[in-house]
């Protein structure tokens, strides 16, 4: 049995069938948020409500919404809507909630092939081509060094730490001085109600956010090696800091293609990747397309810059976060190889008993017996 009930309306509850089983309801709801039509029957506490608040005020104004629901209960009692107050619905609101995690989103495949920068401008920031790729002999040489000195490996961990912890207090410094400039301006712009570009940082240089991901780029490129030879997931972090630098800084990725053969005289293709701020960009139509996807994507739901800098700020943090945690594979695996020694003896001397064994068996055994 299916039953339509219209919430607008006074109209009594529908007359029990004798229903026992769980049946379909299809329910109708027109809802008009500036309508100042008010009902007294709706706020009649001794009849059963069914919320339904959290689906219809973020976002239905003068926007039919159907509702289905399954249940026994529905179909013997009155149906109603508690009135809530008037809620001011935007594009972004009925389009969903946002969360910081859009910073980390990649938009970035909206990419150029343009080739008309210097090698400067290329290798400015970190790319695939400035991540050293380990050979077995590098993690052969680090276990071997490893095994004779820890030390230098121990005083590189503390340097890596003391680094990371420097440029998070510069980045802490910077990110409360500019709060509290954008704190000002935005009771400038309240005043006067002008309308601003929330994305001016596209087109400045010296925007204080950019520079202090770049001294975290700067950083990671001079550590990145390291890194990888103390097991830390370097790869799968790369990629999610890609996306953060990228979205926060205003980076375009652009691509190019080399190709090489190898020695059987098959040729091997490689995808080189460096990233072109939105200021320096030639390409024009790339340009308009990788800020309508900033807009659209990452910063849909901040109206001011303040906002946009929150966000910004977000995926600052969430970097040093994750570079912290990367911290203690690092630590772990240094502990780990002061044990090394201990390891090589207890091999070599269980290779020593294997081979006394095998000795014994094939050739003292028989003799001595005899």
């Amino acid at each position: 049995m299916n039953s339509n009930t219209d919430l607008s309306s006074n109209n009594g509850p529908p007359e029990h069938q004798g229903i026992t089983d769980l049946q379909d309801i299809d329910i109708s709801i027109d809802i008009s948020l500036n309508s100042t039509a008010t009902n007294d029957s709706i706020y009649n506490n001794t009849i059963k409500n069914y919320a339904v608040k959290s689906d219809i005020e973020n976002g239905l104004d003068n926007i039919p919404f159907s509702l289905k629901a399954r249940t026994s209960n529905l179909a013997t009692s009155t149906v109603k809507y508690a009135s809530y107050p008037e809620q001011k619905l935007t594009k972004s609101l009925i389009r969903g909630r946002s969360t910081f995690r859009s910073i980390l989103k990649d938009v970035s495949d909206r990419n150029s092939v343009s080739d008309y920068y210097t090698d400067e401008q290329k290798s400015k920031w970190l790319n695939n081509t400035k991540v050293p790729e380990k050979s077995v002999t590098d993690y052969f040489m680090f276990y071997l060094n490893s095994l004779r000195n820890n030390k230098q490996y121990k005083f590189r961990y503390i340097e890596f730490v003391g680094e990371l912890n420097t440029i998070n207090e510069y980045c802490d410094n910077i990110i409360g001085l500019l709060l509290e400039q954008l704190e000002e301006e935005n009771s400038v712009v309240s005043i006067g109600h002008t309308q601003e570009d929330i994305l001016s940082f596209l087109n400045s240089y010296d925007d204080k956010l950019t520079e202090c991901l770049y001294k975290i780029d700067h950083f990671l490129t001079n550590n990145i090696g390291f890194m990888k030879l103390c097991s830390a997931p370097v790869d799968l972090f790369l990629d999610k800091y890609y996306c953060a630098r990228n979205n926060s800084c205003g980076l375009i990725k652009h691509t190019q293609f080399s190709s090489s053969y190898d020695c059987l005289c098959r040729e091997e293709i490689k995808v080189n990747n460096y990233y072109i701020p939105y200021v320096d960009c030639v390409d024009k139509h790339v340009k308009n397309t990788y800020k309508w996807d900033l807009e659209e994507e990452i910063y849909m739901h901040c109206s001011t810059r303040k906002n946009v800098s929150i966000r910004r700020i977000a995926a600052i943090h969430t970097l040093f976060g994750e570079l912290r945690a990367l911290c203690e594979f690092i630590k772990t695996t240094i502990e780990l190889n002061d044990q090394l020694l201990f390891k090589v003896i207890m091999l070599c001397g269980n290779f020593l008993v294997l081979l006394g064994e095998y000795v014994w068996n094939t050739t003292l055994k028989q003799r001595y017996t005899d």
